[in-house]
């Protein structure tokens, strides 16, 4: 609780404290200490920052000075911590970003990015696999030629996720097969796609089915008249996102 407090408080003033590129420099000191209390209030402050000041941190002047410069690779390096609350959040943190409309700011640490979430595609928490596919859906939305060196491993990847018995984890990577059509003329993206089809149209029609909890939850819906058509978003898999 405290630690928490203490983070919504830094957060609440850093807009308006003038200091407060050096309050962050601190916080990013403070999450290479030794000392595992430091480092813990160190990164959650940090996580609450970006959370809260998104916008503003993506939105500062271009150049070394720009916060995320050091922000985005000590969060990358977190990706390798033994604690699963601290890669689920640094991949959430990362997220926050990508979720930009705009991420040109972005370029300079994808090809470090790419390799450090590849690593965690066997990661044993099922949290930290979902933060990772949505992550991979954001980049291929938005940057899709960033992952063209190893978009064969992630359509594997991508496929047996979207088959999950996690029903958190499945709905994020079939978030993958829409943003990829999208670019389905990259013959790289293609040529990696194409053999696979005979898996992956079964799968996502299957996805596209209600089972039987699903038809009943509609129907003790109110708002959900059978006789209107379904939206895009109404039908399985459900689009998490409005692009």
């Amino acid at each position: 609780l405290l630690r928490s407090s203490l983070a919504s408080c830094m957060s609440s003033i850093l807009p308006y404290e003038p200091a407060w590129p050096s309050l962050l420099q601190g916080l990013l000191q403070l999450l290479g200490s030794d000392s595992k209390h430091a480092a813990e209030v160190a990164f959650w402050a940090l996580h609450r920052i970006c959370e809260d000041h998104t916008a503003l941190l993506a939105n500062c002047e271009p150049g070394p000075s720009h916060p995320l410069s050091t922000i985005l690779p000590k969060f990358i390096q977190v990706f390798q911590s033994p604690s699963e609350d601290f890669r689920c959040n640094a991949v959430a943190t990362i997220n926050l970003f990508l979720e930009q409309e705009d991420i040109s700011f972005m370029l300079a640490y994808m090809d470090p990015l790419v390799k450090g979430l590849l690593q965690l595609h066997q990661d044993p928490s099922v949290d930290v696999r979902v933060e990772l596919a949505k992550a991979f859906c954001n980049i291929i939305y938005h940057e899709p030629i960033q992952l063209s060196p190893v978009i064969d491993a992630l359509i594997v990847w991508m496929i047996q996720s979207s088959g999950s018995e996690f029903e958190e984890l499945a709905l994020a990577a079939l978030e993958f097969w829409p943003n990829i059509a999208m670019y389905y003329d990259f013959e790289v993206f293609k040529q990696a796609l194409f053999p696979r089809l005979p898996v992956l149209l079964p799968l996502l029609l299957k996805n596209m089915i209600y089972s039987e909890e699903q038809r009943e939850a509609r129907m003790k819906n109110p708002y959900d008249d059978p006789a209107v058509p379904d939206r895009d978003q109404d039908i399985r898999p459900c689009m998490h996102n409005s692009r």
